[in-house]
């Protein structure tokens, strides 16, 4: 039987109800009793789906491992743009909320932070045949930063640097001639968002 749904050629129903708690138990279950997972050694694929900053603003991409396994200390090689880089995994963490626990190896299936790779965009495969993904969302709005007056500009721009990592729509960029930042809003919930984001 579980040939036959690995093969897609028997689908199982189940019922049930998530807000009254009825047969939730008894899905997950059958669903382990009724499926299997084979990661045999395959060649590692994995896909960057978020880049974040610790509060001491270490650099951590977040990916899925999709295939093979991923060490502390192998050294992968990625396109940034047009240019190929080569860095090392210097640690690898398994994230729950806020705390993490550090880790020597991830395989498929798992969801790691990854320290020492500084190149990385959401969206980037690793690996393998993994294509990497574009985002073509079209900012419609672009605001300049103002800063207070005992901020240094310089400083603060290198904030917006981190903000732009993690979320690349931004488009963050120094004009030189005006001696201000501008980003690029998608909207006004964006733009909330990022008060917050700034404020914290």
């Amino acid at each position: 039987m579980k040939e036959m749904i690995k093969e897609n050629r028997l689908y199982l129903a189940s019922s049930g109800s998530a807000l009254y708690d009825e047969g939730i138990i008894e899905f997950l279950d059958n669903l382990h009793f009724l499926t299997e997972t084979d990661y045999s050694d395959q060649e590692f694929k994995a896909r960057i789906y978020k880049i974040g900053h610790d509060k001491q603003g270490n650099r951590t991409s977040f990916m899925k491992v999709l295939d093979g396994k991923v060490n502390v200390r192998d050294e992968l090689t990625y396109l940034s743009g047009e240019e190929e880089v080569s860095e090392k995994i210097t640690g690898l963490r398994i994230y729950t909320r806020e705390k993490y626990q550090a880790v020597e190896s991830a395989q498929a299936g798992q969801l790691v932070g990854v320290m020492g790779l500084s190149k990385t965009k959401a969206g980037l495969g690793l690996g393998g045949e993994v294509q990497s993904l574009s985002y073509n969302s079209i900012p419609t709005l672009r605001s300049k930063v103002i800063f207070g007056s005992t901020t240094n500009v310089k400083e603060g721009s290198s904030s917006f640097k981190i903000l732009n990592d993690e979320d690349p729509s931004l488009s963050v960029s120094w004009e030189e001639e005006l001696q201000e930042i501008q980003v690029q809003i998608i909207g006004p919930i964006q733009l909330e968002v990022l008060k917050v984001k700034v404020i914290q």
